[in-house]
């Protein structure tokens, strides 16, 4: 399994420091930090802006993780075709937010049919690794895994350990807005006490 993933505004500089080398945006910290509820509401142009001024190895979470299969295939495809011909060292890892926006009572069957075949998809279209957002139980995590390969996780309350992620084959982990909130959590408290 790669190194988690650092997320947030400070992120990068703190991952360097402590010696990590996979670095990444999370959409809700950067949309946050432009004025932006999170849920694809910041302007794609400005979270683009934030991954260009990161550290050479980072990720940009801009989001679109619901459009459509083939739709966001396209874009992939494209993206793999531009990265492949200038040799642009680039992970393209699909967010699948099918756990997230599908209809409350949705079997969870469906749910995880859905996120194999538009992982499927995308793979086929050139993405290195797929995101099934927030797919956190581990028995949804090793149908996943065992389907579609190199799977990126989000580590929340109800995921296994890192450990035991290794254990079922997850290729990269991903800390989300987690980092983010408690460093807010910690500031307000700051802030709080001074006043």
């Amino acid at each position: 399994m790669h190194e988690p993933l650092v997320t947030g505004p400070t992120g990068p500089d703190a991952a360097e420091q402590a010696g990590l080398r996979a670095v990444a945006t999370t959409s809700e910290i950067v949309a946050r930090g432009f004025g932006f509820d999170d849920g694809e509401n910041a302007p794609v142009d400005e979270m683009l802006t934030v991954a260009e001024r990161m550290c050479a190895s980072a990720a940009a979470d801009v989001e679109s993780g619901l459009a459509g299969t083939a739709q966001q295939a396209g874009r992939i495809a494209v993206l793999r075709k531009s990265t492949d011909e200038t040799g642009a060292p680039l992970v393209i890892n699909a967010r699948v937010d099918t756990f997230l926006y599908d209809a409350p009572g949705t079997a969870e069957a469906t749910i995880v049919g859905e996120a194999l075949e538009r992982g499927r998809e995308y793979l086929a279209a050139g993405a290195d690794c797929v995101y099934p957002l927030p797919a956190g139980v581990e028995q949804v995590i090793d149908k996943v895994v065992d389907e579609l390969g190199t799977v990126n996780v989000l580590v929340g309350p109800n995921a296994p350990d890192f450990n035991r992620l290794a254990e079922l084959g997850v290729a990269r982990v991903s800390l989300g807005p987690g980092l983010g909130r408690r460093c807010e959590t910690w500031l307000r408290e700051e802030m709080t006490a001074l006043a």
